[in-house]
């Protein structure tokens, strides 16, 4: 039994590997697909760095919109999200990101 959950587990662990790394693959719908498969996986500082450079970088607004939603569900593991979120609000160029950050900052307000 041990070996099946040690099995198990490096199975996810390379999973989230793989996805981490196509994130960065320049077709849009790998990234999506990477971003949807990260967000059922627990955030760690690897995939919270990741997210984030692809939040940051990324050209593609439907990409961007799922790491969004991937982050803000780590926020409370890692605070640096709501700053990542609430600056997207003001300053994103996109108008999509700009409107759900804005929705989601306007649910869960919180003093700086």
């Amino acid at each position: 039994m041990y070996s099946a959950a040690k099995s198990l587990k490096s199975c996810l662990k390379s999973q989230t590997i793989n996805s981490i790394s196509e994130l960065s693959n320049p077709e849009d719908t790998v990234q999506l697909e990477a971003a949807t498969a990260l967000k059922f996986r627990g955030m760690n500082a690897d995939t919270f760095e990741s997210q984030k450079r692809v939040f940051l970088i990324d050209s593609a607004v439907s990409v961007r919109l799922a790491v969004l939603d991937n982050l803000w569900q780590a926020h409370e593991k890692f605070p640096e999200a709501y700053k990542l979120v609430k600056r997207a609000a003001v300053k994103d160029g996109s108008k999509d990101v700009r409107k759900a950050s804005t929705n989601i900052i306007a649910k869960y307000p919180k003093s700086d």
